[in-house]
């Protein structure tokens, strides 16, 4: 038997959990939600043969050690990279679920919502299938927040800048309360 040390144990429960809450934000692809279950085993599988390396290569114990799951971690994330693009091809690339999950992550990174100017949130997000334009982004996300409303809340407006003197549109987008928890309480309502 090969144990893992407590910071590798807690580590490899980390690496678990963050490919679990990827599959859970809004957009990610039915086709690889099974690809990702998979990978949650192969990291214990893939630290355990890190470890093995290392322990015939320093003669160290035999042990798993953090730097062996973040060796694993490394390998799933260029498995998954690999498993996206082979699936983009076979079956096509839903681009406007594509979108709504890279928003999900922008907004899970700020807690569960942004709001600021278009350009601002335009040059802010990083998206592959991003529209080309501020304009473009919001009219996007204004639809998309129609099509998934369980799941993302989108207000657009004009605010007063006393700086300027002028009016400047606004946005905010938020994920719904039921998305892995973000904002509060998990009633399902609007941020």
């Amino acid at each position: 038997m090969v144990h893992f040390s407590p910071d590798a144990k807690a580590l490899l429960r980390d690496e678990i959990n963050q490919i679990r809450s990827k599959m859970e934000v809004p957009g990610f692809p039915e086709r690889l939600q099974w690809v990702w279950s998979k990978l949650e085993a192969y990291v214990a599988r893939l630290a355990l043969i890190m470890a093995m390396c290392r322990v015939v290569e320093e003669r160290a114990p035999e042990r798993i050690e953090s730097p062996d799951v973040l060796r694993a971690g490394l390998l799933i994330k260029y498995f998954k990279s690999h498993a996206r693009r082979v699936y983009a091809r076979l079956y096509g690339e839903n681009r406007d679920a594509r979108l709504l999950e890279d928003v999900a992550r922008f907004l899970f990174e700020r807690g569960g919502v942004w709001e600021g100017l278009p350009s601002k949130l335009h040059s802010e997000l990083h998206s592959e299938v991003k529209p080309p334009t501020p304009e473009a982004l919001t009219r996007k996300l204004n639809a998309l927040s129609k099509r998934y409303e369980r799941d993302i809340a989108f207000e657009s407006g004009k605010r007063w800048n006393p700086e300027t003197e002028n009016s400047e549109r606004h946005v905010k987008i938020s994920l719904r309360d039921r998305v892995n928890g973000v904002n509060g309480d998990k009633d399902g309502g609007a941020a």
